[in-house]
């Protein structure tokens, strides 16, 4: 079987009227189907027995009684109810006083806020290349003459290593060996 006939049989098993009003156009709707669908679905319901739709029933029937002048009576209902709930409302007794909490908060705030500022300023440390590149050549020249020399005094006891003469060059040939740029 094909599909149209498929859906038209499992379409007719169910009951549905739909198969007969389209008669194998699949996709193509009645003239004026939805127009009649309310009609005829409200006809199928009072069809179908009363004693499943009771409300079917009493559908003439006013089943609600509003006293007389209730709409115009609600406003000053609704304000007596809230004035009532006003009166039993209870006092609510905390732990702390409210002062105390938003004391408490502002202390924490304030701890919060003190920790991100010496957090975020602390004082940065310095890169050592860097501090060395901005010290002169004839400054390098001089701490270099002295700390060799004293040093080769507390070793070898030799004063004539005192002062350790050294020419730019040498220098700079010292550093670019070490790797300091």
């Amino acid at each position: 079987m094909d599909g149209v006939s498929d859906i038209n049989k499992e379409l007719n098993e169910m009951g549905s009227q739909l198969p007969r009003s389209v008669s194998g156009r699949v996709g193509v709707v009645p003239e004026l189907y939805f127009e009649q669908l309310s009609d005829r679905c409200l006809e199928e319901v009072k069809n179908s027995g009363e004693e499943d739709y009771p409300v079917w029933q009493v559908a003439d029937k006013q089943t609600f009684k509003l006293p007389e002048g209730y709409f115009e009576q609600l406003p000053e209902m609704t304000l007596d109810a809230v004035k009532e709930a006003n009166k039993e409302r209870k006092t609510v007794v905390t732990a702390f006083p409210i002062k105390v909490q938003w004391a408490a908060a502002a202390i924490i705030a304030l701890v919060i806020s003190l920790g991100g500022y010496w957090m975020f300023n602390a004082p940065v440390q310095p890169n050592p290349e860097v501090i060395l590149a901005t010290v002169p050549l004839n400054d390098l020249s001089d701490y270099v003459a002295t700390t060799y020399g004293e040093e080769a005094l507390d070793r070898w006891g030799n004063a004539s290593a005192l002062p350790l003469q050294l020419t730019t060059e040498e220098i700079q040939a010292y550093v670019d060996e070490r790797g300091w740029d």
